[in-house]
């Protein structure tokens, strides 16, 4: 999580971080994708890809950009959202660039103290950040063209706290974490001497709310979830909402109508998202069952002996078709993927953990090896079309899967699991013959590697560049 910027004062256990820099970011979350990295199948990469253009931050926001800053804000649509930083400045530029191409879709960018950007499945994009109204802080959502940049309309909302934005099928969430006292960024002076103050908390629990927009920017719902019930998550084929809460449980509510379908307290239970409704595992002692609700909160059936795997509060809402979920046989360390419709269980090899579930279609699950002191990863592909499995074994220190394109893994990491401090490398294995496919020398240090719909991309200091 970023630092955030404008003073909020406590009056309890209070929080200060002074910052003297000149590159300041303003706070946010991790791009928020139309596609989550990973659901879709990559693009066929028989051989090893090669850059087909880049793009840097000084050429998008001009010289008073920071060279080393540019990152990737959202995706979706055929479009990728860009954000910049400014020297000296708390503002940041945005602009949107063809996916594809790499070619600038606005004519100049919008320079704002926005918080964050989301685009919704109808293709629609929006902003949301801080205004001033009548001396009160409150917040703004701008929508804005996805391919020409031109502002449609503004909406103020009247909800207290920082506001963070997310996409649910082709409405937008803005969640407002009920913070009082904040300013807004542009009227923090950064010549104030010593430093200017970023952050204060006081209290770590948080009442906030959201507040569910339409496709045309009609404010469409909105509720006070309990306490710290505030992290959401969506996707663009869930009817769903949840808010997560962390360590005090969840809320789910439907994204048409914002009804409360299911509330818990309980920091123990988890709950898994997908077309057509969503599943509730009780605690590991707890003698219920495994349980699978409608959209509306109706249960639909009870699957025993299960647990949802441990991959945390998540949505798999990759496909439409995507009925299978990850579980954990009670009492045991054997997991693998449960039909939400027939209850049938497809369990993976021993050891194996749930990983994804790609192109709707495909199971990736990995164990994690070392003998002899050497690391690596074991993966195992599951295909529920077709019912074959195949295993590979990358002898690499990755820990993170790039992607898939159906016949190769591509995973990034060392090929010397040995080496330390490694030097991480991308590495594509074909599932078939367990062989290495291509490898691409080290790349520029501190870049990294990210799938946005079935592309490859390396974002680097103030660099995004594509491969294929």
């Amino acid at each position: 999580m970023k630092p955030r910027l404008p003073t909020v004062v406590g009056a309890l256990m209070v929080t200060m971080v002074v910052v003297v820099g000149v590159v300041l970011w303003p706070r946010g979350h991790e791009p928020v994708m139309a596609e989550p990295q990973g659901t879709t199948l990559l693009e066929a990469m028989p051989q090893s890809p090669h850059r087909q253009w880049e793009v840097r931050s000084v050429e998008l926001f001009g010289d008073s950009a920071a060279p080393d800053s540019l990152r990737i804000e959202a995706g979706g649509n055929g479009v990728i959202l860009l954000a910049g930083a400014f020297r000296g400045d708390l503002r940041s530029g945005r602009t949107a660039i063809d996916a594809a191409t790499g070619r600038t879709l606005w004519r100049k960018p919008h320079v704002d103290s926005s918080e964050g950007c989301a685009i919704s499945g109808g293709g629609r994009l929006a902003c949301v950040g801080l205004d001033r109204v009548d001396g009160e802080t409150v917040g703004r959502v701008d929508f804005i063209d996805l391919r020409t940049g031109e502002l449609q309309q503004t909406r103020t909302v009247r909800r207290t706290g920082w506001p963070s934005i997310h996409a649910a099928g082709e409405r937008f969430v803005v969640a407002f974490d009920g913070t009082e006292n904040i300013s807004i960024p542009t009227e923090v002076d950064l010549r104030t001497k010593g430093g200017v103050i970023l952050y204060r908390t006081s209290s770590p629990d948080r009442r906030g709310s959201l507040v569910v927009f339409s496709p045309t920017g009609r404010e469409a719902w909105s509720v006070d979830p309990p306490v710290n019930h505030l992290d959401v998550r969506g996707s663009l084929t869930s009817q769903l909402i949840a808010a997560d809460g962390k360590d005090s449980g969840f809320s789910l509510y439907r994204a048409d109508t914002g009804k409360l379908v299911y509330e818990s307290h309980d920091a123990d239970e988890s709950y898994v998202l997908f077309h057509g409704g969503f599943a509730v595992s009780p605690p590991e002692s707890s003698p219920g069952a495994l349980t699978v609700y409608d959209t509306n909160g109706e249960v639909v059936s009870e699957l025993r002996p299960f647990r949802l795997s441990d991959i945390g509060n998540t949505v798999l809402a990759q496909s439409r078709d995507t009925t299978m979920i990850p579980v954990r046989l009670v009492g045991t360390t054997d997991r693998g993927v449960v039909s939400v419709n027939d209850g049938s269980f497809e369990p993976f090899s021993p050891g194996f953990g749930f990983v994804d579930v790609i192109g709707g279609r495909y199971l990736v699950s990995y164990e994690i090896m070392a003998a002899e002191m050497r690391r690596g990863m074991v993966w195992e592909v599951n295909d529920v079309e077709t019912g074959t499995r195949t295993r590979t074994v990358a002898s690499t220190s990755a820990r993170e899967l790039t992607g898939f394109d159906g016949e190769r893994l591509v995973v990034d990491g060392d090929p010397d699991p040995n080496r330390l401090p490694s030097i991480p490398q991308l590495t594509a294995i074909d599932i078939g013959s367990g062989r290495l496919a291509w490898r691409l020398p080290p790349t520029e240090h501190g870049s990294r590697w990210v799938q946005i719909g079935p592309r490859l991309y390396l974002v680097g200091a103030g660099m995004l560049a594509r491969y294929k």
